[in-house]
Parts: structure tokens; C-alpha cells; sequence
């Protein structure tokens, strides 16, 4: 009798044991990174698609998120950041994954966009998000975003094109850098950055744009008229000095 209660004993501790073995497992996440990334795509267009949806959205979010904003604003709750939600949207495209035990981090581009009136303005986003595997489910523990910024300024007609062979040369850009600036088929180039060159279209007055970025260049005179060297000047109003030297 006591060797049929052991034997009936041992039975219930290998099946308990073996349930307890499976509920375990499978509340661990899987270490094909493949498999991962799809179930962290998939969970990452739920929580864009929960947007109108604040308390949806939080279930998606471990509770003391830290998320920065483009504007350098931060965030450390989910409720917080379920009160800042954009509702105006494009899904998100051109994925990176990387997975790092139970720690899996998505970077992703997607684009947000404000009707103003009757004109509607576009933000391109590249965004990362790091979700964690915690009590059985991922969770998003930490997001932060960069903006990125298109040339979307026209070129005008330049009432300076005369002035062309003036300009041509070369400029200290910076340390150990030199930029040249020359011109080509009628229009101004310059190789900082490209080694094939860059066209800088008039965008104002005396002022140039390249098309991959915000920065205007204008180019200065001395007192005798004589180009002596020109200008960059940031979005933001800052703006160094670039001299000529030959």
C-alpha cells in the first residue's frame, strides 16, 4: 500500500513538475530572431493603430516608459505619453532589428502629418523602440525619435548669375578641409561633401540652398568688392565664416 501511494505521489510531482516546466517555457520569448522580429513588427503597427485609443495604447507601454521626443521633450509614464498621442499618420517602413536576449530594439522611418487650413505639412520620423519581454508579453520600455529634415525650398531666379566667376575657388571650410566652389553648365557647385559636386540654387536674395540640406551659403566681398569668402548659416541662425585663399 505505501508503494502504490509513493508511486501515485511521485506521478502527481512528474506531472505538476512537467506543467510547470511548459508554462514556463512558454512564457519565454523565442531566440529565432526572425520570429521575433515579426511578432515585434506586428505588435509595433497594433500600438500605431491603437493611437485614437489611449488606454489601448498604454497596454502596449511598460508603465514607467522613458520616451524623448523630436523636440527634446521627455516623457516617464505611459499615461503621460497616452496624452500626447498624433493621431495623423503613414504605417511605418524600412525596418532594422536587432535582438538581445529578452531585449529587442526596432528602428523604423514613418511620417506624421498636420493639416493646417488647407495645407498639409509632412514630418518624417526615424524612430526606435526598445521592448523588453516581461510577465509573458513584450512591452515597450523606451522610444525615441529624430526628425528628419527634407529641402523642400524652390529654386528662384538668381539676378547674381553674373557674378559667377567671382565666386569660384577654393575655401577653408574647417580644419585640414577644403571646399571648391565652381561652376558648371551656367550653374554654381561647390564639393563640400559630394566629390562630384552640389548644386547651390538660389533660394533668395544672395542666399544658396543645396538640396540635401538646410543651410544657406552667401557669399561676402571687402571693401574693395573682391570675394574675399562666404558664409554658411545654420536653420537655427548660427553660422561660421569660410575665407577664401585662392
Amino acid at each position: 500500500m505505501k508503494k502504490i501511494i509513493a508511486l501515485a505521489l511521485s506521478t502527481c510531482i512528474i506531472i505538476c513538475f512537467s506543467r510547470c516546466n511548459q508554462k514556463t517555457s512558454q512564457e519565454l520569448p523565442s531566440r529565432n530572431p526572425d520570429s521575433v522580429k515579426k511578432i515585434i513588427i506586428a505588435l509595433n503597427e497594433e500600438i500605431f493603430r491603437s493611437l485614437d485609443n489611449p488606454e489601448k495604447f498604454r497596454a502596449f507601454y511598460e508603465d514607467s516608459i522613458l520616451s524623448a521626443f523630436t523636440n527634446g521633450q521627455i516623457m516617464t509614464s505611459s499615461i503621460a505619453l497616452s496624452h500626447e498621442l498624433w493621431h495623423n499618420y503613414i504605417l511605418p517602413h524600412d525596418y532594422s532589428f536587432r535582438l538581445f536576449g529578452n531585449t529587442a530594439i526596432l528602428s523604423y522611418l514613418f511620417t506624421h502629418y498636420v493639416i493646417h487650413n488647407k495645407d498639409t505639412i509632412f514630418h518624417n520620423i526615424r524612430s526606435t523602440k526598445t521592448f523588453v519581454f516581461n510577465n509573458g508579453q513584450w512591452r515597450v520600455a523606451c522610444s525615441a525619435g529624430t526628425e528628419i529634415y527634407d529641402n523642400h525650398f524652390k529654386p528662384i531666379i538668381d539676378k547674381h548669375e553674373k557674378e559667377y566667376a567671382s565666386y569660384v575657388g577654393n575655401y577653408q571650410y574647417g580644419d585640414g578641409h577644403i571646399d571648391t566652389v565652381f561652376v558648371k553648365n551656367g550653374k554654381l557647385y561647390d564639393k563640400s561633401g559630394d566629390p562630384d559636386g552640389a548644386w547651390n540654387f538660389a533660394v533668395s536674395d544672395g542666399e544658396y540652398m543645396i538640396k540635401e540640406e538646410l543651410d544657406r551659403l552667401s557669399f561676402g566681398k571687402d571693401s574693395k568688392g573682391v570675394v574675399t569668402y562666404y558664409t554658411i548659416t545654420n536653420p537655427d541662425g548660427q553660422y561660421w565664416v569660410c575665407p577664401k585663399i585662392k
